[in-house]
Formats: structure tokens, sequence, C-alpha cells
């Protein structure tokens, strides 16, 4: 399992050993977002590590170059860096499964505001393949927070998590990536500020395809089935994690379930949800009455299944915790020094 810290700090763990190596990406150590920030080749011979930098805009003044760091998944030695463009702050990178190229979305400020940005990179070559704007900002902040890449990587669905903004759009990529002009389709899920405007889904958070439908969080109990038109179809509960700003959650495809995590900065709790019938069950409980979340409450602001037994968690209180799928029980935990802003699992 690999975890990058707000430090940028790459911290690989052999969890059945307890031996954590670690390595410097870049120097940084400053505030950052939880991110989607590690990939690995088809091959599993090379990790995509994105380096981290503060992108808010009242922190413009301490904005540092961003990277795109290749490295040895073994020993976690550097074999080589792509730099990314100074002017735009990246945040979500997702790897294509046909081509192996590197989609990422940033911000670039525009106009009082933030455009939403994709970068495309060829992790082989070392090369940038293209840089395009989105969208306009309209004086708006558009923070990615999660993106859904299709299968053909001609279709992107971006989700949006900034001070006044919220909802996803949908993209299509046109060409074969080099020097491509990306066109917004008829956002079909767009929201274009927190309260919606026009044709809206009120989408907010993850968002994941399983067998030609897209599931996506909501910041509350429940997840969204949404077809590929972009019509909702089906509102699915989660009554046990109420209280919660539900983003995140992980998907097993092969079982077709849903793990759907509650926030440590909310009332925690984890449940699943099955996508055939529906229903979802507790898994862990949340947090119920008040105070301080206690260590031993399963929350987590970014997840991903180690196996069909085990479920990853990063905890914002600098700890990676292991939670039993079934139990809901924490089966291990391995501390970190600084916070964890992203993960991922690569069996080796």
């Amino acid at each position: 399992m690999y975890t990058l810290l707000v430090s940028n700090e790459l911290l690989a763990v052999d969890v059945d050993r307890g031996v954590v190596i670690r390595r410097r990406m870049a120097e940084y150590d400053g505030e950052a977002y939880p991110a989607y920030a590690i990939t690995a080749s088809p091959d599993r011979k090379t990790l995509h590590v994105l380096t981290q930098r503060e992108w808010f805009p009242q922190e413009a003044g301490k904005r540092e170059r961003q990277s795109i760091v290749l490295v040895d998944p073994t020993s976690l030695e550097v074999r080589k860096r792509i730099l990314l463009d100074g002017a735009w702050t990246n945040v979500v990178m997702v790897a294509g499964r046909r081509t192996g190229r590197l989609h990422v979305f940033g911000m670039a400020k525009e106009r009082g505001g933030w455009a939403p940005t994709l970068t495309v990179v060829d992790p082989v070559e070392g090369s940038v393949v293209s840089r395009v704007k989105l969208r306009a900002a309209h004086g708006k902040t558009w923070l990615p927070f999660a993106a859904d890449l299709s299968d053909d990587e001609r279709r992107v669905t971006l989700s949006y998590h900034g001070e006044d903004t919220t909802g996803s759009e949908v993209y299509r990529i046109g060409g074969d990536g080099r020097g491509e002009r990306l066109a917004a389709s008829d956002r079909l899920t767009g929201c274009t500020g927190a309260a919606g405007e026009g044709r809206c889904v009120d989408l907010h958070g993850g968002v994941s395809t399983h067998k030609g439908r897209l599931y996506a969080t909501t910041g509350g109990p429940e997840v969204m089935e949404i077809d590929v038109d972009g019509r909702l179809l089906r509102r699915l509960a989660l009554p046990s994690l109420q209280g919660n700003h539900v983003m995140e959650m992980v998907l097993n495809r092969e079982a077709g379930r849903l793990y759907v995590l509650g926030s440590c900065l909310y009332s925690g709790g984890l449940a699943v949800l099955d996508l055939a019938d529906g229903r979802s069950r507790e898994v862990a409980p949340r947090k119920r009455g008040t105070g301080t979340a206690g260590p031993d409450l399963v929350c987590g602001e970014r997840g991903e299944l180690y196996s069909d037994a085990l479920i990853t968690m990063l905890k914002p209180a600098d700890e990676v915790v292991f939670v039993d799928t079934v139990t809901g029980k924490i089966h291990k935990r391995v501390h970190v020094d600084r916070r964890p802003v992203s993960l991922l699992v690569l069996p080796l």
C-alpha cells in the first residue's frame, strides 16, 4: 500500500511484514486537500505520483510548481520527473486504461475565478500531450474533486468541490489526445454553483462507473445511480450514515458492491451498498452523541479496497487504517508523521 503525505513524502507499506519505506518526492509541508495523486502503469512496474501544493486563491503567492514523478514501486527510486506548467494547480490524476496516459485535472486563475483544466501526459515519453481549459470560470472556483474516465478515454465525468461549486460535468475527449480541443457536452449532470442552476443533478463528491451506470455520492446519506444520458435512475439510501458529509466511496467491481465512507470530520462509520438490489447495511457504526471522535472510530477521507476482506482508509489524524469489510473492526493501523492525502493499493 502506498500513501502520499502532505509533506510530499511517499510511503510504501508492506502490510504483512509491517515494513515502511519512505521517499520525499518534492519539498513541501503546507496544507493540502485530500487528492487522487497516485496511479500505476498497466504493467504495475511504475508508480506515478502527482506532487502537492496549495491551490486556493488566497494562497496564490505560495504556489509551487508541481510535477509527476515516476517511481520504482519496490525501492521508491525516482526514474523520471515530468514538470507541469507552474500557472496551473493540479489535484486529480487518472490513468487511462487503454493508452496508460495520465489525465490530470486542476484549475487555472481566470477573471476572478478558477477555471477547471485538463493536462494529458504520456508517462512513457515523459511529455505533456495537451493542455486545455474545460470551461470558463465565470468568477467561481472550479476545484476538481474526482474524475471517472471511460475505458476508451473519450468521456470523463468530473466532479467539483469548490467554495461555490458542486455537482459534475461530462466532457468528451476528441482525437487521439495530441493537441486535441476538448468540448463540454450538454453538461448532463452539471451544476454551476452550490445551489445548482439549469439542468442539474445534486451530485457532491465521488463518482464511479459500473456496468454502464454512474454512481455518485451526494454529501448526505445516499448514493445516486445515473444513466449515460444523465437521467437519475435511483437514490440508494444509507441510513446508517446519517449525520455525515458523505463524499468518498470504494467500488468492488467483481462483487458489485460500494463501500461508502463516513468522514472523520463528521460522524464517521462505514456502509456497504449492494448495487443489484440497492440495499445497504452498516459495516461499522458512526459516532453518536457529542464529543470528539475516539481512535477506534472507523472513518476516512480516502479509501481503497485492499482485498475482499479489508478496506484501507486515510484518517486526517496522521493514520492509515485497514478495516474488516464484514465485521467493521480495525484490523491494522499505520501511523504516519504527516497528514496522508492520497493512497494506492498495488499487489506486487
